[in-house]
């Protein structure tokens, strides 16, 4: 019987214990928040001195919200949380939110595509004095116009000697098969100081475009050379490793229209409400667009095109897929230091009218500016420690968690929950919003409760069979 019972309480505090792990798992709303535990020692509190509060459930408990005496469309929420077996006021500051629905297009385009890799695998043998050597590098092809940088490996395979290398890329264009003809398009791009070994080596400092700078190469295809010149105080050997071909982008109108930035090969901006990221490079592009729009909306798609194909917008190809997505936003324009005011009013307030005792005016300057936006919830919120208000993620031996849960009704700007709050006072009534329910906990952690439940339960099966069994127990 003494087993049974201890397995029957393991499996009540282990019930209590997932439930209040559950009820303080992160919520997307934390992130908007600023959140306090009074565990100082020596603060008190009477909850029963508030009025004109509403009674919420929240945290696997009763809350207590209201609209901030700071900023009216803000909510203070007031709860009670156990701490180190002792039970704690929680002062938290909500900056109410709302959920933005988006629609995702994902579309492909034919992209540049120029960048590659060209193989040369080839040693030049570096002379005493000065000298220089051509080298043929095969084929490169440009599907699109594009802006494009060259980079050329190099690596030193013998010789002591001091010298330095500089180089010259030619591109000349060719039909495909054939060598190059009179009247061919060209590019030279210098390639100052490639190698220098305990010689230095002088440039002219002005960019050099495909070297410094990318260079626009018109769509076709060259074959290109190398020339490599040097000056040496003896023999070296150097092995060319290849020729990297860097593209910058696709050729755009230039300027840019108003608003568009490109950097790095990625390409943004807005088309109306529409925030358009595109790569170049791989010929990926992203819409997003405000509501659930099912496809690419027809007056983004065609900015896009004229974006992307100045000279013939109707010819490129977009082939998109679209899906819906959501996420979490503040209602109110409000930030950082207003909430870090709003807490401390509250605290203030709360202090004034004695719903607080014990709280100094330096704890509440010294929560004040220890709060963040985004120090709310179970990982995050304030707490006492070592004679100060720290994250309780910094305190020793903290028991974090790893689980998510929903955003409270009272916090959603758009519901009734909310649009019922209004400022406390003190006197000690309190009013209650029907039909509002804890935040739904984690799946995760109802399938540890329930994993905790079995065990227990093969606990007492184990020890009713071991009572049985035992030799002599009919006569105990």
């Amino acid at each position: 019987m003494r087993a049974q019972k201890v397995c029957a309480l393991s499996l009540l505090l282990s019930l209590l214990y997932t439930l209040q792990v559950a009820a303080a798992c992160f919520s997307p709303a934390d992130l908007f928040a600023a959140e306090v535990v009074l565990s100082k020692p020596g603060v008190n509190y009477d909850l029963a001195m508030l009025s004109g509060v509403v009674e919420v459930e929240y945290a696997g408990g009763r809350a207590y919200a209201y609209r901030s005496h700071y900023d009216e469309r803000l909510v203070v929420l007031l709860y009670e949380q156990e701490l180190a077996g002792d039970r704690h006021l929680v002062v938290r500051l909500q900056v109410p939110v709302k959920e933005e629905v988006m629609a995702v297009h994902k579309c492909v385009f034919p992209a540049s595509r120029c960048s590659a890799k060209l193989p040369v695998g080839k040693v030049v043998t570096v002379a005493e004095g000065s000298g220089e050597a051509v080298l043929e590098l095969g084929e490169l092809r440009f599907s699109n116009p594009a802006f494009v940088l060259f980079k050329l490996v190099l690596r030193v395979l013998e010789g002591r000697a001091n010298f330095t290398v500089s180089g010259e890329l030619t591109l000349e264009s060719a039909f495909e098969g054939e060598p190059p003809r009179a009247g061919s398009r060209v590019y030279r791009v210098l390639m100052p100081c490639l190698v220098e070994q305990n010689m230095p080596c002088y440039r002219v400092m002005v960019v050099i475009p495909g070297y410094d700078a990318p260079l626009r190469v018109e769509e076709g295809v060259y074959r290109p050379t190398l020339k490599l010149s040097w000056i040496s105080t003896g023999s070296a050997s150097i092995l060319v490793e290849e020729l990297e071909v860097l593209c910058r982008g696709a050729v755009l109108p230039q300027p840019l229209p108003q608003g568009w930035t490109l950097e790095g090969g990625v390409l943004t901006g807005d088309i109306d409400s529409a925030r358009v990221t595109v790569d170049l490079e791989s010929g990926v592009c992203e819409v997003v667009v405000p509501g659930p729009a099912a496809s690419l909306p027809r007056e983004v798609e065609e900015q896009l095109r004229k974006l992307l194909a100045p000279g013939d917008p109707a010819s490129l190809k977009l082939e998109c897929s679209s899906s819906v997505d959501s996420k979490l936003k503040p209602a109110v324009e409000v930030g950082e230091e207003e909430v870090k005011a709003a807490l401390k009013r509250e605290l203030e307030w709360l202090a004034e009218t004695g719903v607080v005792e014990g709280l100094s005016s330096s704890d509440i300057e010294a929560i004040t500016a220890a709060a963040r936006l985004g120090y709310a919830g179970w990982n995050s919120r304030l707490v006492w420690h070592s004679g100060a208000w720290v994250p309780y993620s910094e305190v020793p031996g903290a028991a974090l968690l790893r689980c998510v849960t929903g955003v409270s009704e009272v916090f959603n700007a758009e519901s009734g929950a909310y649009e019922q709050l209004r400022p406390a006072g003190a006197g000690g009534a309190t009013g209650e919003v029907p039909g509002i329910a804890p935040a739904a906990a984690a799946p995760a952690v109802l399938v540890v409760a329930l994993l905790v439940a079995l065990l227990a339960y093969l606990a007492v099966r184990l020890a009713r069979r071991g009572t049985k069994t035992t030799p002599g127990s009919a006569n105990t």
